[in-house]
């Protein structure tokens, strides 16, 4: 009896496994010899053949991801009620193109609707690279969770200038001079201005603040990406960030999101949420109207200081243990304990509401919050390195010289102390866990 020739359509049927040529060889020959002669079924086959190369140069860029979903589908098959389907040995070969097109479709959805990835921007590494090589940049900061309070900042390379708006007046503003290793600031209504001298680390911990530093957790956190959404009226690709370690100086717990214009690599806006007050309260601080690498004023990082103005000076300002201990000494003699914790937004809750702050003049106290602030300063970088460093001053009381306030790691299997006294001394790992075991 003399074989049939596969027409058109039972070519096409057959193409979804002739790219793998997982057919039996005469029906492989069948399908060629009528290509062969077929010029539309050749263009289909050429077709199918760079879709089939696009999804695994998809797949190839999202392998993980692609084959745990690809798992979880097939787990889930059975339960679905369709005996013919799953009795059929060739169902999961693809044995037509209309096949090969369904089970692509599935997956694209799984990945972009399930997981959130966005595979048409993939250049992270570029947002960083285009942040830093900003000379200027400039942004507004506001506080999400009511109130009319606005601030403004901008960078540069010489200097940061950050002022607070209430109700569009000027009610504060605070500068930094790289150059002079010098911080000025000034609360309007006060008609007060601080003049602090920075240590060298002090420095670069504001010139980390620079988003052409900040955004370096991009590659020093694991994030989530979160696709596609206007921003503004903008096209935008999002990322979040839920690192413990991020924000640690600042909050208890926080998240960020992170969305950038895919065509010019920058950020278009930068939300922090987060939970202060032993989780009692929350705060959500916005980033936004990003402006980049255009021209400042002379006059933008030049504080003018008023003549009626009460200058307090003298104050330096340092990142280091002997500064978070002076901290701590400050805030427990103010306020009658130690902070609960050190993240500045709590910390900050806790000193202003103390009746100890309340009998202090108020412009001393604004001064003195720069030193406080150093300790979650200290603190943050810790976590930041992770060098294992817990606080415990929830629970210390002052003055308590056998119990452990603070510690953290310096080396190998050495450890830095900081007791309820504030002495400080070193100790082994052994030694720490009996000391915190008692």
């Amino acid at each position: 009896m003399t074989e049939k020739k596969p027409d058109c359509e039972t070519t096409r049927d057959m193409m979804g496994i002739l790219l793998t040529s997982d057919i039996s060889v005469p029906d492989l020959a069948a399908a060629r010899e009528h290509l062969e002669h077929c010029h539309d079924c050749r263009k289909y086959l050429e077709k199918i053949q760079e879709d089939d190369l696009q999804l695994q140069d998809f797949a190839a860029s999202h392998e993980s991801r692609v084959s745990e979903l690809v798992l979880q589908v097939t787990n889930k098959l059975p339960s679905v009620d369709d005996s013919t389907a799953l009795k059929n040995k060739n169902w999961y070969q693809m044995t037509s193109t209309r096949s090969l097109a369904a089970v692509a479709a599935v997956v694209v959805f799984l990945v972009f609707f399930l997981q959130g990835t966005n595979p048409s921007f993939d250049a992270w590494a570029e947002v960083l690279e285009t942040v830093r090589n900003a000379t200027t940049s400039q942004f507004r900061l506001r506080n999400m969770d009511g109130g009319s309070v606005e601030s403004r900042q901008a960078f540069s390379e010489d200097g940061t200038s950050h002022r607070t708006y209430e109700d569009g007046r000027l009610v504060e503003a605070l500068f930094v001079d790289f150059n002079k290793g010098e911080m000025v600031y000034l609360a309007y209504p006060l008609k007060m201005a601080v003049r602090m001298k920075l240590s060298e680390a002090m420095v670069q911990d504001n010139r980390e603040h620079d988003p052409a530093e900040t955004f370096n957790f991009l590659q020093e956190y694991e994030y989530e990406k979160l696709g596609d959404r206007r921003i503004d009226g903008e096209k935008a690709v999002g990322v979040r960030i839920t690192d413990a370690r991020f924000l640690a100086e600042h909050m208890e717990r926080a998240q960020l999101e992170l969305w950038v214009d895919p065509e010019t690599k920058l950020p278009l806006r930068f939300d922090v949420e987060g939970e202060i007050d032993g989780g009692r309260k929350t705060k959500h601080i916005r980033f936004h109207d990003f402006r980049w690498n255009e021209p400042l004023p002379a006059d933008e990082f030049r504080p003018d200081i008023p003549k009626n103005f009460d200058l307090h000076e003298g104050m330096e300002l340092a990142v280091d243990e002997e500064h978070c201990i002076e901290a701590l000494r400050l805030f427990s003699k103010i306020v009658g304990h130690y902070p609960s914790t050190l993240a500045y937004e709590t910390l900050k809750v806790e000193l202003w509401d103390s009746s100890g702050a309340r009998k202090e003049d108020v412009g001393t106290m604004v001064a003195r919050m720069f030193q406080i602030r150093l300790a979650s300063t200290f603190f943050g970088d810790l976590v930041h390195d992770e060098k294992e460093v817990v606080y415990f001053g929830h629970s210390v009381r002052c003055n308590d010289a056998a119990s452990v306030l603070m510690r953290w790691k310096i080396g190998d299997d050495q450890y830095r102390v900081v007791w309820g006294d504030l002495q400080v001394s070193t100790v082994t790992g052994a030694q720490l866990l009996q000391l915190e075991s008692q």
